[in-house]
């Protein structure tokens, strides 16, 4: 699991919380990812005004759209 928080979502610490914040949503997710995934999150600018409540809505539809694409395929 790897976490991409840009420039653009701001400052150091703005970053650093946005990541602190991403790294305790997936870790009570890891369980939904097939065992050997290889996962990179992007945090848009956006993400650094989102709640947390509301980041863990979106990573729910990432990961739901995920595994949809994988049993799909």
């Amino acid at each position: 699991m790897a976490f991409v928080v840009g420039k653009q979502v701001g400052n150091a610490v703005t970053r650093n919380t946005v990541k602190r914040r991403l790294r305790a949503l997936m870790s009570t997710r890891l369980g939904l990812l097939p065992d050997g995934s290889d996962v990179v999150l992007r945090a848009l600018p956006p993400s650094a005004r989102r709640s947390s409540p509301e980041l863990a809505h979106d990573l729910d539809l990432v990961l739901d759209r995920l595994n949809q694409s994988r049993t799909s395929s």
